[in-house]
């Protein structure tokens, strides 16, 4: 997040996420685990489950993500699929790949319990599935306040899963003396100056720029400010967690003089299987994990980015 013509972002933002926003790596959990009852009763439906699959990569690797809905999403290679043998059903729904299928199963499906046949046959064809064990990070929100969300952890260390407790991380620092261009300006110069600003970029200012591929230059238009205010955080942030940051940042933006625009980036996994409404994140043709928001001070207006370049055939953001 950027705030230009601010000393500092405001602290309430980093309690919001900081604050028991502690998550989880599970070491070698096997999918079936996902599937069992005891687990979807737990936790599945008293709240929401986000997990995705680590050190797995999307174009070349079985990759699996739990999404807060309650879908277990199973990106395969089409022998891994085959292999496994699991059909369309009630709460099982098939989505084909070229190279990659997606199985999407819906565990808060009412058909979706012990006796059914759909049941029964997923269970066991995921039990047999061997090479379907993943590094995993994992959060739970539970609905209700009073029960600890480190209780999902417990649950699967009594399981014998390796658990290791994460903790996000903070970066702050001001940049000076900068000049900010008007929240008229078009979509890629606002995206284009406020990426350069949050790395740490400064624009050329002079025609010595023959020898460079490329180059950035500081806005014609603008107005300078005696500093700006970046933070940054990273960590497996939950949907519900960013969707109240972003509440809370328009909020503030309302009732504070001096404001010019705010920007909040938020970049996904690249490696998420999923993205917009269930769909697959096509990584080749995709990579629309990671948007942008701009926020005018007047409460009137909100632009959103999604802005990608292609890199060696790849589709990857910019």
């Amino acid at each position: 997040m950027l705030f230009p013509n601010k000393m500092q972002a405001p602290p309430t933002f980093s309690k919001l996420m900081l604050q028991d926003s502690q998550y989880y790596m599970l070491l070698s959990v096997p999918v079936v685990y996902f599937v069992s009852t005891t687990f979807i009763d737990a936790f599945v439906k008293t709240g929401e489950v986000t997990a995705l699959s680590v050190k797995t990569n999307l174009d070349t690797d079985n990759c699996v993500a739990l999404t807060p809905s309650g879908h277990l999403v199973l990106s395969l290679a089409r022998e891994e699929f085959q292999r496994l043998g699991i059909d369309k059903g009630p709460a099982v729904n098939i989505l084909p790949g070229c190279d990659f299928t997606q199985i999407h199963l819906d565990l808060k499906k009412e058909c979706f319990t012990p006796g059914k046949n759909n049941y029964e046959r997923v269970k066991k064809q995921l039990s047999l599935a061997t090479t379907l064990s993943f590094d995993f990070l994992l959060s739970w929100e539970p609905k209700d306040e009073r029960i600890c969300p480190s209780s999902i952890a417990a649950y699967f260390d009594s399981l014998g899963v390796g658990v290791k407790e994460c903790t996000p991380k903070e970066i702050r620092r001001n940049e000076y003396n900068i000049k900010v261009p008007p929240f008229s300006s078009s979509h890629d110069e606002l995206l284009e100056w406020f990426g350069a600003t949050c790395l740490g970029i400064k624009g050329v200012t002079d025609n010595t720029t023959e020898q460079y591929l490329s180059t950035y230059t500081d806005p014609e238009e603008g107005e300078e400010v005696g500093q700006a205010a970046f933070v940054q955080w990273t960590g497996f942030f939950t949907t519900k967690r960013i969707s109240h940051l972003f509440s809370e940042l328009n909020f503030y933006r309302q009732y504070r003089d001096g404001l010019f625009w705010i920007g909040m980036h938020i970049q996904g996994f690249d490696d998420a299987p999923v993205t917009w409404g269930l769909q697959p994140h096509h990584y080749y043709i995709s990579g629309e994990n990671s948007y942008t928001y701009f926020l005018d001070p007047t409460g009137k207006t909100l632009k959103t980015v999604i802005n990608f370049v292609t890199v060696k055939g790849r589709k990857r953001k910019k």
